[in-house]
C-alpha cells in the first residue's frame, strides 16, 4: 500500500529512513512486480509497511514486512520472497487511527 506524507515522516522521525524516491532508476520495475506500494530499502532488505492491529496497543500501528532480503554481501542483489513480517512497529501517535488492515 502507499502511505501517507504524515506516515512516511512519522517512520522517518521514528527511524531515520526515507522511502525509495519517485526518481530511483529501479522503481518503475518494482512497481510492476509489487504494485503502487511505498518502498523502502534498508540493510536487512526491501520493505513494505501494512496497517496492523497489536494486543495492548492503542492508536494506529504500522508494521514492516520484508518482500526481498540481499543476495550477496554487497548489497546489490535483491532475492524476492513472500512477505516476512519483521518486528519493527510504528505507533502513529499524531495520525488518527482510521485504516485498518484487511483481512
Amino acid at each position: 500500500m502507499r502511505i501517507s506524507d504524515r506516515e512516511i515522516e512519522e517512520i522517518h522521525k521514528k527511524l531515520g529512513i526515507h522511502p525509495l524516491p519517485d526518481d530511483y532508476a529501479a522503481l518503475a520495475n518494482l512497481k510492476e512486480v509489487f504494485g503502487d506500494q511505498t518502498l523502502y530499502l534498508t540493510a536487512d532488505g526491501l520493505h513494505i509497511w501494512e496497517y496492523a492491529k497489536v494486543a495492548g496497543a492503542e492508536g494506529q500501528v504500522i508494521i514492516a514486512l520484508r518482500i526481498a532480503s540481499w543476495a550477496n554481501g554487497e548489497n546489490t542483489d535483491l532475492s524476492l520472497h513472500k512477505p516476512q513480517l519483521t518486528d519493527v512497529t510504528i505507533k502513529l501517535d499524531d495520525i488518527p487511527a482510521a485504516k485498518v488492515v484487511n483481512g
